[in-house]
């Protein structure tokens, strides 16, 4: 076991002699030489990084511990280096004092003396510097047991982590296919949702349509009283009385001689036999000025209520009408009048021609026209009729379209029709009225005269009877002039 290093005179209580002086010098001069190495190491070790034994050694004030475990204090070293250096050079000033033989003396001992100081020197060092690399390997090992505890820490972290992001990313990717089970759920869902849907979409356009299609046949209420429809009637009436005798007193009369067959043929199937023979009959003699314009007018009146009724009767206002009278026929006879009406409003505004207005207005001018010619207008005069004809033969043509769009389409609780008396026809006062009623109260006409045409037009009513058959109900008696009253004319 080493002790801590000593003087020599403090270690055996003698008086050091001139030898000991000079080999303590040499001594204090080979610790000088080690302190030095000594700090210099320290100052090496100081730049190196301290773990925590390092750090501890640092704390510890400079104690150092020997090879047998006493603690060595550094400073208490220090001191007594100090302490023996100050005494060594007061003993070298008393060994100069002393004399030579001294001096040779001490040669010798410092000389016999410097190896063994040298050699402790040494040791000491070495046990210096073994402690210093046992303590260095200490907290070496004492560290690389702490890395190796902290690599084993840090993989049983890193295990568990992966064993966490194992089980996290089996988790998240179970979690998403059943996220994309449910979502292809959904959209087969959605699918079939949207399939239905559509098909529900159209089944209820179709009950739409269809529902639609019903609406039309089930009773609504009509756009048109039958009074209102009775006023438009009246005012065609009033227009084609207000017409015919402008025409009439406007027209020039002494004309062609004779009349022509052909516009006595066309005229037959305007007005009748009565009012074309008696046309033809008065017709005006050469010289004469005097001409009575009102057969003229009677027989414009009822050529133009004639026209206007056969375009208030049309279904189509210029194509083949027989056919749809014929099915209508049926269908009001077999369904209710709420069916029969709808069919006949819907028939009658699609079935009506496009130019219907143009082919009315030009039936009216030329039965007009031919009216005049056989009253002995010529054919020029009728050629070139005054622009003002053509207007009130437009207003005609108007009012007798707008009358037949009423009863025909905007009207379906009851059927209404034009009620004309045919020329021929006899006289019924509870269906008709005398043109000349004031004139009729004096001579006392008798029920069964003959007719000669109407110069108003009438409307009338058919109801289905239960036997099938179809009957008419009056419900505007239209004015007749009677063969009887043209020929009181002639008379007169």
């Amino acid at each position: 076991m080493s002790l801590p290093w000593s003087p020599p005179f403090l270690r055996f209580g003698t008086v050091p002699s001139q030898e000991d002086n000079a080999g303590m010098e040499q001594s204090d001069r080979t610790r000088a030489d080690i302190s030095r190495r000594e700090l210099e190491g320290n100052d090496a070790m100081k730049d190196r990084p301290m773990s925590r034994d390092r750090e501890d050694v640092a704390n510890n004030h400079g104690r150092w511990t020997s090879t047998d475990g006493r603690p060595v204090n550094l400073a208490h070293f220090e001191h007594d280096k100090a302490t023996a250096a100050d005494r060594s050079s007061r003993l070298g000033s008393q060994s100069h004092i002393g004399g030579t033989g001294d001096k040779e003396h001490g040669r010798r001992t410092r000389h016999d003396r410097d190896p063994l100081d040298d050699m402790r020197m040494k040791i000491r060092s070495l046990e210096w510097a073994n402690d210093t690399l046992r303590k260095d390997l200490q907290i070496s090992t004492r560290e690389r047991s702490e890395a190796r505890d902290e690599i084993v820490k840090l993989r049983r972290l890193n295990a568990g982590l992966h064993h966490d992001l194992s089980s996290t990313g089996q988790r998240l990717a179970a979690e998403y296919a059943h996220q994309q089970r449910e979502l292809h759920a959904v959209r087969d869902e959605l699918h079939r949702v949207q399939a239905s849907h559509e098909a529900t979409r159209r089944q209820l356009a179709e009950r739409t349509a269809e529902l639609q299609g019903a609406q039309l046949f089930i009773n609504h209420s009509d756009s048109l009283s039958a009074a209102d429809v009775i006023a438009m009637a009246n005012d065609l009436n009033a227009e084609i009385l207000q017409s015919a005798a402008f025409m009439a007193d406007s027209m020039d009369y002494t004309g062609e001689q004779p009349a022509i067959p052909e516009a006595v043929e066309e005229a037959r199937l305007c007005v009748g036999e009565d009012l074309t023979q008696a046309l033809v009959s008065s017709r005006v003699q050469s010289g004469d000025h005097d001409y009575d314009p009102t057969r003229v007018q009677l027989a414009l009146q009822v050529c133009l209520v004639r026209c206007c009724g056969k375009i208030v009767k049309s279904w189509t206002l210029g194509g083949d009408e027989q056919i749809l009278e014929d099915v209508y026929k049926i269908i009001f006879q077999r369904e209710k009048q709420s069916a029969a009406g709808r069919w006949r409003s819907m028939t009658q505004a699609h079935a009506t021609k496009s130019d219907a207005y143009h082919r009315c207005l030009e039936h009216i001018t030329r039965s007009a026209v031919t009216v005049l010619r056989i009253s002995g207008c010529s054919s020029q005069a009728t050629k070139d009729l005054p622009s003002s004809f053509h207007e009130r033969l437009s207003v005609i043509n108007d009012l007798a379209l707008r009358l037949r769009a009423a009863i025909g389409e905007q009207v379906t609780s009851m059927d209404i029709v034009p009620y004309i008396i045919q020329p021929g026809s006899a006289f019924m006062p509870e269906n008709m009225d005398d043109t000349y009623e004031e004139r009729g109260a004096g001579r006392g006409h008798k029920v069964g005269e003959r007719v000669a045409g109407s110069t108003e037009l009438g409307l009338a009513t058919r109801v289905a009877t239960s036997e099938g058959q179809i009957g008419e109900t009056v419900m505007l008696k239209p004015k007749v002039i009677l063969c009887s009253a043209l020929e009181e004319d002639d008379k007169n």
